[in-house]
């Protein structure tokens, strides 16, 4: 029997326009100490020296798949690119931006040892203004061990989503529905994970966060080529989302209270929403 230190884990890639911090994403991903992987990178229209920069690393690791995307792709449809072409037991998504420690898979993966009910694991947040430095530490809760299925779905109703670059469990993630969202796409898609299994916080793995501060328009621009943008049709957008992606796991039921901790969590931040900036990757 084949053990979770030993199972291959696929990395997808979504890339636009990463050339500037690619080499040093992709060096903290072929360097870790867990070695069977596929790395699919999805290059999304890029007119910079994305291109260049994957052939120089593909030519020298034969585990990265490269895909040239001839039409442009929301990132919606990136980040589900990447995934559906994956064939790991386990996945991780990985922005051309972000950084992580060698042995951030392989720790990981303890987290999935002897425990079905585990859907994703992450470890320590940290984030930082520069790609070479490794920044501070974040106090981020995101563990739902020990809850029932709508008090972990309730508690994964949050802006902040890091914890989806953690390790997946391929074949339950495939099951969740991505529905298009310019604004904001992964909050519906974590709340229909926690109903589906729990999210498991591992000490020690070391995600690096950089931050980039964009206005809702200029992450509608970049990552969806949305010159017109409308944050109210767009929240709109968002909690019709967060209905179909709960109601597709869960039920109709389960898809209103979704969208009504949704509709609440926004209503509370709303002064922030009206300033309209956002500390957000542009992947």
């Amino acid at each position: 029997m084949v053990n979770n230190k030993e199972k291959l884990v696929s990395i997808g890639m979504p890339i636009r326009n990463g050339a500037s911090t690619l080499r040093f994403a992709l060096d903290s991903i072929i360097n870790q100490t867990h070695k069977n992987l596929e790395i699919i990178i999805s290059d999304n229209c890029s007119c910079d020296e994305t291109s260049k920069i994957v052939f120089e690393y593909k030519n020298l690791d034969s585990r990265i798949k490269y895909y040239k995307q001839v039409n442009f792709l929301s990132v919606v449809e990136n980040f589900r690119f990447v995934l559906d072409n994956s064939v790991g037991d386990f996945f991780m998504w990985a922005a051309h931006d972000d950084r992580r420690n060698d042995k951030y898979i392989s720790q990981l993966l303890e987290g999935f040892t002897n425990d079905s009910k585990t859907i994703l694991v992450f470890g320590d947040s940290y984030s930082t203004p520069s790609i070479e430095e490794d920044g501070v530490i974040s106090q981020y809760d995101f563990d739902n061990k020990d809850m029932t299925r709508l008090q972990r779905l309730k508690k994964a109703v949050d802006p902040n989503c890091m914890h989806l670059y953690g390790i997946w469990k391929s074949e339950l993630l495939k099951k969740i529905k991505f529905y298009p969202c310019v604004w904001a796409w992964d909050q519906p898609v974590l709340p229909a994970a926690a109903f589906i299994g729990e999210f498991k916080y591992v000490a020690g793995p070391r995600f690096i966060y950089l931050t980039v501060i964009k206005s809702h328009e200029q992450r509608a621009s970049y990552q969806d080529g949305k010159l017109n943008f409308n944050k109210y049709i767009s929240l709109a957008e968002l909690l019709l989302a967060m209905f179909k992606t709960c109601n597709h796991v869960g039920g109709p039921i389960v898809g209103l209270y979704g969208a009504y901790i949704m509709f609440l969590q926004h209503a509370k931040n709303f002064p922030k929403f009206l300033k309209g900036k956002l500390q957000k990757k542009s992947t």
